[in-house]
């Protein structure tokens, strides 16, 4: 059952036998699971303290005329119902940065294995030297170089356009919007001899930029072919889309 879910059930005290155990489970297995129980634990009694303070601060209180009772029971409904509402949005807002970070290390796993260097045979064109360079840096992970390397040829043909953008994509910080700029310029091209990888790199840029009406027909695709070498993880990322 998703962490969430579970967490709020506890917080409500609805876990059933099975779901407690699977809650004791991320407790002792996730550290940041257990961070979240504990904020939400505090933020939940917190609430139940000024709640109950509410209602016995009117029932300690003499009577006193029937119009200011009413006035007294909505003051206390309406404290009460604002109170709800700060805590759900701050459980959404903390909910949001998990799941975030989630979707990040999920999408981490599907990208970790870099995309292979480029053969010189297939890359022809000027500037050679300076292209068995940045082959070179991006070989080694050096990307910025790689980056810096191919940015100093003056006419790039598409395998070169494909790896300036997969070398943005993978720098440190990476800048996904250059990325999916030039992805997006050479994707179905006949003369890119790595359209494979530029569909599934810019369904990832997407999703990293929370472009995920963008990132759901690449990968669609991906899925239903027969051969592409992302179609497992395609399916993988496609079968937990909607919780991204």
């Amino acid at each position: 059952m998703n962490k969430d879910i579970l967490l709020d059930k506890f917080l409500h005290s609805e876990l059933s036998e099975d779901e407690l155990t699977q809650f004791k489970n991320y407790l002792d297995s996730d550290e940041e699971f257990a961070h979240d129980v504990e904020i939400h634990s505090l933020m939940y009694a917190h609430r139940s303290r000024q709640i109950k303070d509410f209602l016995s601060e009117d029932i300690q209180q003499p009577s006193k005329p029937q119009t200011a009772t009413l006035f007294k029971i909505i003051r206390n409904v309406a404290a009460i119902f604002v109170l709800g509402c700060v805590s759900y949005f701050a459980f959404n807002s903390i909910n949001q940065e998990k799941e975030d970070y989630s979707d990040f290390a999920f999408l981490d796993e599907m990208y970790t294995e870099r995309y292979t260097s480029p053969g010189l045979i297939q890359s022809g064109g000027n500037d050679i030297s300076t292209w068995e360079k940045a082959i070179a840096f991006y070989g080694n992970k050096e990307y910025k170089k790689a980056e810096s390397e191919i940015l100093k040829i003056e006419s790039l043909n598409k395998e070169q356009q494909f790896y300036l953008a997969v070398s943005i994509f993978y720098k440190d910080p990476p800048e996904y919007e250059r990325s999916i700029s030039i992805l997006e310029s050479i994707i179905n091209n006949t003369e890119n001899l790595h359209n494979d990888a530029t569909q599934w790199n810019l369904a990832l840029a997407y999703l990293k930029t929370n472009k995920k009406n963008h990132a759901r027909p690449i990968l669609n695709k991906i899925a239903a072919s027969s051969n592409h070498y992302r179609k497992q993880e395609a399916i993988k990322v496609l079968s937990v889309f909607d919780q991204l």
